[in-house]
């Protein structure tokens, strides 16, 4: 799942359009009344170039573009990496991961959202915000991404973004089927907005 289809790929693809998103998730936060965007997007110095790492990278990267072209003011937008992989033992220490991605300990300063590159970590995040006093989302706010499992059925849920696999996959099947009918025809690249799914942390 590509967010930006590969240039110089000659092949018909279907892709979420993460460019909207980050476009409209700008446009949320600034009509919600956030000072501030933090992305805490994910480490670009990962070991290795397998395909899911670069499929991920690009799923991001439209979306932070969106995010960084938004209504949103962009000397407002910061972006943090998760922490190198030598930094690793941090993740056992709640503090010390979310002061490297600019955590407050306490409320107060401007009232920033917090874009997570999953839901897992948005769920982490909102769990330390509270354990530090914030109100979510009146002090600070968490966006997650996909909707995954643990989101949908757990106890605690973040807003986030969904993206349907039964309508990638039949949009897939109709192109696949439109290209062997019409072999001619011109490439077909399909985006697909994703579903702003709100639990109430943004």
């Amino acid at each position: 799942m590509f967010c930006r289809h590969p240039e110089g790929v000659e092949i018909d693809s279907v892709a979420p359009d993460m460019e909207w998103a980050g476009r409209e998730l700008g446009r949320r936060a600034l009509e919600a009344g956030y000072e501030r965007i933090a992305v805490c997007a994910g480490s670009p110095g990962y070991p290795g170039d397998s395909a899911i790492r670069r499929t991920r990278a690009a799923f991001f990267a439209g979306y932070l573009a969106g995010i960084v072209g938004s209504v949103f003011p962009r000397g407002a937008i910061s972006i943090r990496y998760e922490p190198p992989p030598e930094m690793s033992p941090a993740y056992k220490d709640d503090d010390a991961v979310f002061d490297w991605y600019g955590v407050p300990r306490a409320p107060g300063g401007a009232r920033t959202l917090f874009v997570m590159t999953n839901d897992m970590t948005a769920i982490r995040l909102v769990c330390v915000l509270r354990q530090r006093g914030y109100r979510v989302p009146e002090d600070a706010g968490a966006i997650g991404m996909l909707d995954a499992d643990c989101n949908r059925h757990g106890d605690m849920r973040v807003t986030t973004w969904r993206i349907d696999p039964l309508e990638m996959g039949g949009a897939a099947v109709e192109i696949l089927l439109d290209r062997l009918e019409f072999p001619e025809r011109p490439l077909t690249r399909r985006y697909l907005k994703p579903e702003f799914v709100d639990h109430g942390t943004l």
